[in-house]
């Protein structure tokens, strides 16, 4: 079987493509920065983002606080085809190493959003203070066929015992 074709395009002419490292995970590079800092983001509500954010040189790390937001440009656009859904996520280091989280935990990318300036990009969230510069790689995505094939049936009983709840691991 031939592997799934998606159109990519640079967004910017520094960007680099995704990198299969693992399997049908693909590692993707930082390919630009923008900060906002944690007292514009009581404004974020009522004014665009990257008009908050400020851009920052590619050429230097950016240093960030606790509580900022850095906005991430992968510095790509795909079409991914459709009936094809993209996810991103952080990669396992983010965390203990730069004090990120994304945002919203994955990105979704939607067959939708593929327009040739449509630029795949992460929000993170910052625990405590750091620094990133260009190139760092910081997510991971994957592609997926989506699953299209789902009818729901509302019943009174799902006729299975419970588990406790959620939180209910047992330890």
């Amino acid at each position: 079987m031939a592997n799934k074709k998606v159109r990519i395009r640079k967004v910017r002419p520094s960007a680099k493509l995704p990198v299969s490292m693992n399997g049908n995970w693909y590692d993707c590079d930082t390919s630009a920065i923008w900060v906002v800092r944690r007292e514009e983001l009581e404004n974020i509500y009522n004014a665009n983002v990257f008009e908050l954010a400020q851009k920052c040189d590619n050429s230097m790390p950016v240093r960030y606080k606790r509580g900022d937001v850095l906005i991430l440009g992968l510095g790509f656009a795909t079409d991914l085809g459709a009936g094809w859904e993209g996810h991103l996520l952080p990669r396992s280091s983010t965390f203990t190493k730069k004090g990120l989280i994304l945002t919203n935990s994955v990105g979704l990318i939607d067959s939708s959003y593929n327009g040739s300036e449509d630029e795949w990009k992460a929000v993170f969230y910052a625990t405590r203070p750091g620094r990133i510069k260009i190139h760092d790689r910081l997510t991971q995505m994957t592609i997926q066929k989506s699953n299209r094939d789902i009818d729901f049936e509302e019943v009174e009983s799902l006729e299975n015992p419970n588990r406790g709840g959620f939180g209910s691991t047992g330890q």
